[in-house]
C-alpha cells in the first residue's frame, strides 16, 4: 500500500473536524433533532460548506502551517480564514432572507445564523485544538528522547522578555539540560504577578534573596537581550551576592536565528562522556565515622571540595567547617550548603592553609575531629612558573595543618595527592610527593590517622582538560586534542568525591589508599562527544586539531594510577600502599631547610632546590617491615 503523506493525512483531518462541527451545529440549534426541512437543506448544503471553509484556510496558507511547531503566528491565520468563511455565509444568509420571496430557489441555501455561529466556534476549537495536541505530543515524545536521569537545578531567569520566554519554552522541553525554571525576576513592576509559560514573575532584582530563599534557586541565567553592558553587569553582581552561580545568554540575534544553546547553561553530563555513574555511597561503613562529628574540609570552594562537602553533610555531621582562600567560592558553597541541609552547622573560615595561626585559632574555637585537605594549587604549568606559592601552599600548608591535627588529636587527616607522586618530575608532583612524606612520618609518630588518596585526572575541574575542551568549544573551536589513539584514565568529580570518603573508611594510617580509574577513555571520542553535547558536530562546526602543547602535558594521554605492589580493600576500586616509615626529625630539619630557600627570588634555584630536597629525603626511607 503507498504510504499516506503528512500533509494528506492532516488535510483529510481537517476535512473531518469541518464536517464534524457543521453537523454537531446542526443537531446543537435544533436539541438534537433536526426538522426534515431543514435536514435536507443540510445535506444539500455540507459539501459547499465545508469547501468554503477549507478554500478559506488554502488561500491564508492555513494548511501548510506543521503542526509540530503551531504557534500564535498560525492561530491568527486560522481564526482570520475561518472569519472569513463564516461572514460569507452570514451575509448569504441576510441576503438571501430579503430575496427569497422573488428567488423561492434561495430557501435551500439558507443556514439559520445559529448554525452558522456555533459552527464557527465549533470548528475553531477543532482545528486549533488538533494541532495543539499534535504540538504537545511532539514536545513530549522530544522531551522522552532526550531525558535523562539528571537531578534539574533550580534556576531564575532574569528578564521577563522575548528571550525569557524563548528560554522558558527551550527549558520546558528539554529536560535533559537538567535545568528547572523556578521563577523570572525582572525590575518592570506592571510584570510581576505575571506568567510566561506558566513561569511566575516572581519580583524584582532588589528582592532577590527573599525569591531566592523561597524557591531554592540555585543558578540564574540573565535572559535581557542586547542590554547595555553595565545593565548586564549590574544583574550579574545581584545574582552573585544572593549566592546564584551566574551565565548570561547571548544577543537577541542569536535567539532569532535560532543558535540560542541552553546546553551552555546547564552542568555538561559527564556521566554520558564516561559511560558510567558515580558509586553509592556506604553509609553503614561512613556513618560511623562522620555522623555526629566536626568535619572540617580545606579547599571547600574547588570543585572536588563543594561535592565533598555536599556528600559529607548527606551524612549528618556535627557541624562541617568550610575553609577555602576564595571568598566567591567560599561564598558560594555556604550557601548552597544552607539552602540544601538548612538543619545543618556549617562554619565558612577565609583561610589560607599557609597561616598557621588563623588554622590554630580554628582548632581551638571548633575542635575538629576529622580533616579532608583538598587544598592545593592544581595546574601544572603556572605551579611551574611559580615554584615558591607550590611549596608554601601545598606542601608548607599541609604540614602546619598535619601538626595542628597531631597536636589536637584529630581521629583522622585524609590529603587528596594525585597519581604523579609515584614519580615526581615536577614542581606539582614533587611537592605532592613530600607531603605524602610527611604525613606518613607524622602517622609513625604519634596517634592520628594520617594517610593519603592517589587519583588521576578529574573531569569538571579546573584546569582539566575537560575545562579546556569546553572553554575552546565556546570560543568556536578548534579543540586541542592529544595524538590520535591518544588515551586518558580519568574519574568525575562525584565519583572522586565518593572515593574519597570511602577511602576515608577504608584507611588505616600511614599509607597511601590508590583509586582504580576505569578504563581508558581516548581523547579524541571524549572530545567529539563534548561536542555533540553541545549540540554541535565535530569536524564540521568544530575543527578538531591533534598536538600537544606544554600547557596540556598532565591532561593528556596519562597514565592510570600505578597499582604496582598495592594490596586490595574491601573497597573494588581502592587499593592499599604501604608507606615507608620516614623520620619525622629528620624529615622536619630537610624541610625546613627547603622553606628559607624561599626567601630566594628566582624561581630555578627555588626549584632545583625543591628536587634536590625530595631525592635526600627519600634516600633516607625505610621500607616499612
Amino acid at each position: 500500500m503507498p504510504k499516506i503523506g503528512t500533509r494528506s493525512l492532516q488535510s483529510t483531518l481537517d476535512l473531518l473536524l469541518l464536517s464534524a462541527a457543521f453537523w454537531v451545529a446542526f443537531l446543537l440549534r435544533f436539541d438534537g433533532v433536526i426538522p426534515y426541512l431543514y435536514l435536507k437543506r443540510a445535506l444539500f448544503l455540507w459539501p459547499y460548506v465545508i469547501l468554503l471553509q477549507y478554500l478559506s484556510m488554502v488561500l491564508l496558507d492555513a494548511p501548510r502551517f506543521s503542526w509540530r511547531y503551531f504557534g500564535l503566528r498560525e492561530t491568527n491565520r486560522i481564526v482570520l480564514a475561518l472569519a472569513l468563511s463564516s461572514t460569507f455565509l452570514l451575509g448569504m444568509r441576510l441576503i438571501g432572507a430579503r430575496l427569497v420571496k422573488r428567488l423561492g430557489f434561495l430557501q435551500y441555501v439558507q443556514i439559520p445564523i445559529g448554525v452558522i455561529l456555533l459552527d464557527f466556534i465549533l470548528v475553531l476549537l477543532a482545528i486549533l485544538a488538533a494541532r495543539a495536541l499534535r504540538r504537545l505530543i511532539g514536545e513530549r515524545r522530544e522531551a522522552s528522547r532526550h531525558s535523562v536521569d539528571l537531578a534539574p537545578v533550580p534556576t531564575l531567569l532574569v528578564g521577563a522578555g522575548s528571550a525569557g520566554l524563548v528560554v522558558a519554552r527551550e527549558i520546558s522541553g528539554r529536560p535533559d539540560l537538567g535545568i528547572q525554571a523556578v521563577g523570572f525576576v525582572d525590575d518592570d513592576q506592571s510584570k510581576v504577578g505575571t506568567e510566561l509559560h506558566g513561569v511566575a514573575v516572581r519580583g524584582t532584582t532588589s528582592q532577590l534573596d527573599r525569591i531566592v530563599r523561597e524557591t531554592k534557586a540555585r543558578r540564574a541565567i540573565i535572559t535581557i537581550a542586547n542590554a547595555p553592558r553595565h545593565h548586564i553587569r549590574q544583574m550579574e553582581e545581584a545574582c552573585r551576592k544572593a549566592g546564584l552561580a551566574t551565565q548570561t545568554i547571548p544577543g537577541i540575534h542569536e535567539i532569532i536565528s535560532g543558535r540560542v544553546n541552553l546546553n551552555r547553561f546547564t552542568p555538561l553530563s559527564i556521566d554520558q562522556l564516561l559511560g558510567r555513574r558515580p558509586p553509592a555511597l556506604n553509609r553503614d561503613r561512613l556513618l560511623p565515622i562522620i555522623a555526629d562529628k566536626t568535619i572540617l574540609v580545606t579547599g571547600a570552594g574547588g570543585a572536588i571540595g563543594t561535592e565533598l562537602c555536599r556528600q559529607v553533610a548527606s551524612l549528618t555531621p556535627a557541624r562541617l567547617l568550610l575553609v577555602e582562600r576564595a571568598e566567591p567560592h567560599l561564598f558560594a558553597v555556604h550557601h548552597g550548603l544552607g539552602e540544601e541541609y538548612p538543619s545543618l552547622q556549617t562554619v565558612p573560615w577565609l583561610c589560607d592553609v599557609s597561616d598557621g595561626e588563623r588554622l590554630r585559632s580554628l582548632f581551638d574555637e571548633t575542635a575538629p575531629e576529622v580533616i579532608l585537605h583538598a587544598a592545593a594549587y592544581q595546574n601544572w604549568a603556572l605551579v611551574e612558573k611559580n615554584p615558591h606559592e607550590a611549596i608554601a601552599n601545598n606542601l608548607e600548608g599541609t604540614r602546619i595543618l598535619a601538626d595542628l591535627a597531631r597536636e589536637k588529636g584529630v581521629d583522622r587527616f585524609l590529603y587528596l595527592s594525585a597519581d604523579s607522586a609515584w614519580h615526581p618530575d615536577s614542581v606539582l608532583s614533587a611537592v605532592r610527593r613530600l607531603s605524602e612524606i610527611v604525613l606518613a612520618a607524622l602517622s609513625g609518630a604519634g596517634d592520628p590517622h594520617f594517610f593519603t588518596v592517589r587519583f588521576g585526572q578529574v573531569l569538571g575541574t579546573s584546569g582539566s582538560i575537560l575545562s579546556q575542551m569546553q572553554a575552546q568549544i565556546a570560543r568556536g573551536g578548534p579543540v586541542t586534542v592529544g595524538d590520535p589513539g591518544a588515551t586518558g584514565h580519568f574519574l568525575t568529580i562525584p565519583e572522586a568525591a565518593t572515593l574519597v570518603l570511602e577511602a576515608a573508611a577504608v584507611g588505616s594510617g600511614g599509607e597511601v589508599l590508590l583509586v582504580d580509574m576505569g578504563r581508558p577513555i581516548e581523547l579524541a571520542a571524549l572530545a567529539s562527544e563534548l561536542i555533540r553535547l553541545n549540540e554541535l558536530e565535530p569536524g564540521i562546526d568544530i575543527e578538531m586539531v591533534f598536538s600537544q602543547p606544554e600547557a596540556q602535558r598532565q591532561t593528556v594521554a596519562a597514565p592510570p594510577v600505578n597499582l604496582a605492589g598495592a594490596r586490595p580493600t574491601d573497597h573494588p576500586r581502592l587499593f592499599r600502599l604501604a608507606m615507608e616509615r620516614p623520620d619525622l626529625e629528620r624529615v622536619t630539619r630537610q624541610l625546613d631547610a627547603l622553606r628559607k630557600r624561599l626567601a630566594i627570588p628566582r624561581p630555578e634555584p627555588v626549584k632545583e632546590a625543591l628536587m634536590r630536597t625530595l631525592v635526600e629525603v627519600e634516600a633516607t626511607l625505610a621500607p616499612t617491615p
